[in-house]
């Protein structure tokens, strides 16, 4: 009977740390807290370790126990290496990727604001930008942004000292 609790429990914890990882991997990014996973899969490894040294000195380490100690920190191993590797924290080199374009307009030759690539890109292709020395915007341009189905919109900060210029 015995044993059976012993294979039951180590069942127990090898489906709930297999939980742990699948939880783990399809977690989403903004909640996640890959540190109470690392602590969580160390200090099960550490315990079944403890364990083992237990059941061997109270005379109670069979193989169907060294088996089931062993997958339980086996697993627990491999979540915590995959805790590191899934880890979703940018580092220096993602920041790179993530950065945001952005050029100044001008309409009527004062500086209306900032704006992004993907708008900017919108406005020249609808023809909406005249290139001199500085990327202006033509003088109708919302009549003819309202006619090509686009809206343009300058926001501006709440001290009025710098304005994007949204193409939607």
């Amino acid at each position: 009977m015995r044993h059976f609790i012993f294979v039951a429990l180590f069942l127990f914890l090898i489906f709930f740390s297999v939980y742990k990882i699948i939880r783990m991997k399809f977690t989403n990014a903004d909640i996640l807290i890959l540190s109470s996973f690392r602590l969580n899969f160390f200090l099960m490894a550490v315990l079944m370790g403890i364990c083992s040294l237990l059941f061997w000195w109270f005379q109670l380490l069979e193989l169907r126990v060294l088996i089931g100690l062993f997958l339980v920190v086996i697993i627990n191993v491999l979540g915590f290496i995959l805790s590191y590797k899934w880890d979703r924290n940018p580092n220096e080199n993602d920041f790179a990727t993530k950065t945001v374009r952005v050029y100044n307009i001008y309409f009527r030759g004062q500086r209306l604001g900032a704006i992004t690539r993907n708008d900017f890109d919108k406005l020249m292709s609808l023809e909406l930008l005249k290139k001199q020395q500085t990327v202006e915007l033509i003088d109708d341009y919302e009549t003819q942004a309202r006619n090509k189905g686009v809206t343009v919109s300058v926001l501006s900060n709440s001290e009025g000292t710098e304005r994007l210029v949204k193409v939607e």
